[in-house]
């Protein structure tokens, strides 16, 4: 049976997205955060919900479990980040967060299936592992969207049939076009500002600093913006992904190990994770910046451009 009764358009379109033959599309422009494809049935285990991503902006697009648990609904999901999340929804903090699968986008197809009492996903039909346990058994599949546009524009995805036993693949799918590069994102209404570049590790706050000033001047002046200096450029590091859901428990033993990565008492101390001037000239690797075993970095780095507009 295809997953066509779906929660959100029991009262026709929602909020934010629109649906036609199959094919779900995220509008209008502006985030929102609850612009969330909620399916109506359980997820039976051996079974597989899977999604052909047809266009996807933002670096993240979520797809997974949901489940009505003490009060809140709490869901387990790839982002398309290469991470693997399980919080409650709507809430700023992750309960459990690691490295897990490759990075997807445009092109790729996402599925979430249950199995021997574990939740697993998939990236183009190839198994990536089982992800979660103790996952209830009513837990039913959902999409998020963090990015809207006008028709045609905003991210969308094709639902695939359910119902279907699930076949999958043993293996990696293949690397994306990201894997080993530093993402760096900016602030502001979308998450789809983003760069990408090749900086390793070893270089200093500094220099990616310096070229990430170099790359926004430059996409001012085909824009006819002003230039973008580095001293007007703030770094901003989030909290450290773990390399495997191995590493999570117990907490001591995740923050030992945090602490033995280099991350510097300067940058934990700072408001926001932000990289305060007198550390300017230490590497990325010191403040905890690496890439993990499915190529992405171990802190996701925020840029906020700051000026005098006095």
């Amino acid at each position: 049976v295809p997953f066509d009764a779906i929660d959100n358009f029991s009262k026709g379109d929602p909020m934010g997205m629109r649906i036609e033959d199959g094919v779900v599309e995220a509008t209008p422009r502006w985030m929102k955060w609850n612009r969330v494809l909620d399916m109506n049935v359980p997820l039976a285990p051996q079974c597989l919900f899977e999604v052909e991503i047809l266009r996807m902006k933002a670096l993240t697009l979520d797809v997974g479990l949901a489940a009505f648990v003490d009060g809140q609904t709490v869901e387990w999901y790839v982002d398309g980040s290469g991470r693997a999340v399980h919080k409650a929804r709507n809430e700023d903090s992750d309960r459990v967060a690691f490295a897990y699968g490759p990075r997807f986008g445009a092109g790729r197809r996402v599925g979430v299936f249950r199995r021997a009492g574990l939740v697993s996903f998939c990236v183009d039909g190839r198994d990536l592992g089982a992800a979660f346990e103790r996952v209830p058994s009513n837990a039913r599949p959902f999409v998020r969207f963090p990015t809207g546009g006008a028709a045609g524009e905003g991210d969308a995805v094709r639902l695939a049939e359910a119902g279907a036993l699930c076949h999958v693949d043993a293996g990696a799918p293949p690397p994306g076009p990201l894997d080993g590069r530093l993402v760096v994102q900016q602030f502001g209404p979308e998450l789809d500002d983003w760069l990408s570049l090749r900086v390793a590790p070893t270089a200093t706050a500094r220099t990616l600093r310096r070229i990430v000033a170099t790359v926004l001047t430059s996409r001012g002046e085909r824009s006819g913006g002003a230039a973008a200096s580095p001293v007007d450029l703030d770094l901003h590091l989030l909290p450290t992904i773990a390399d495997a859901a191995a590493e999570l428990a117990p907490t001591e033993a995740t923050a030992s190990r945090a602490a033995s990565r280099g991350l510097i008492a300067a940058c934990a101390e700072a408001r926001y994770g932000s990289i305060k001037d007198k550390d300017l000239d230490r590497p990325l690797k010191d403040f905890g910046v690496r890439f993990l075993s499915n190529g992405i970095q171990s802190r996701p780095v925020f840029v906020n451009l700051v000026r005098d507009i006095s």
